[in-house]
């Protein structure tokens, strides 16, 4: 039987990984979001202060979406004289489907990176899966405050209003444009990699002993 290519073996693991942890996203998904609401909350009350805002899990339409119910809490300068007023209501919302994609390419990568022993193989996944679930989260938080700023500039344009697309705005937009996932990709060797340097001052410590007995 012929042995595959350690090329054709870790395409191989990264497709069989993808399948499997697209199945659990599908049955899980909604449930790892709903427990992250209330961290994602406090996110977005750090970044933007301005607003009064909760995230939401919605499963009102057929599929489940993150929504940020806002309301400005201090006014929101469009320009020297005008701003959004206090009390006017945000909603920006995201599928939870979209949310997944970045946590599952990040741990398909991990559970497919060629390692060195089962050992650095278990570090690994160990460390992927909190490290996975807060890099989709973070992610999320910055979508949904990108999609406010992305109202708030076409708010703006619509009075006449000339202004440089704020930092959020732009992440959004690199985000969108294929950043997510290629931020993802690159997320997902760090795992093996942190793994390999915390096991390399043992594997030494071993080499060590091994070479001093007689």
């Amino acid at each position: 039987m012929a042995t595959l290519t350690p090329r054709a073996a870790c395409a191989l693991r990264l497709m069989l990984a993808w399948a499997l942890l697209s199945g659990l996203g599908f049955w899980h998904g909604e449930t790892l979001f709903a427990a992250s609401t209330a961290l994602m909350t406090e996110a977005v009350h750090w970044i933007e202060p301005r607003l009064a805002s909760t995230v939401q899990l919605t499963t009102a339409s057929a599929d489940a979406a993150l929504v940020l119910d806002a309301s400005v809490a201090m006014p929101l300068a469009l320009d020297n004289e005008r701003a959004i007023p206090t009390g006017t209501a945000i909603t920006p919302q995201m599928s939870v489907a979209h949310a997944l994609v970045p946590l599952l390419i990040l741990l398909s990568v991990s559970l497919a990176v060629p390692v060195r022993s089962w050992r650095e193989r278990a570090l690994g996944v160990a460390i992927a899966a909190p490290f996975a679930w807060a890099f989709a989260i973070t992610l999320a938080v910055f979508h949904l405050l990108g999609l406010v700023e992305m109202d708030l500039q076409t708010t703006a344009e619509s009075l006449g209003i000339t202004r440089p697309p704020p930092l959020l705005l732009s992440l959004l937009v690199f985000m969108e444009g294929g950043g997510r996932w290629l931020l993802a990709l690159l997320a997902g060797v760090l795992p093996t990699l942190l793994a390999r340097r915390l096991l390399s001052p043992a594997k030494a410590r071993q080499r060590v002993t091994e070479t001093s007995s007689p």
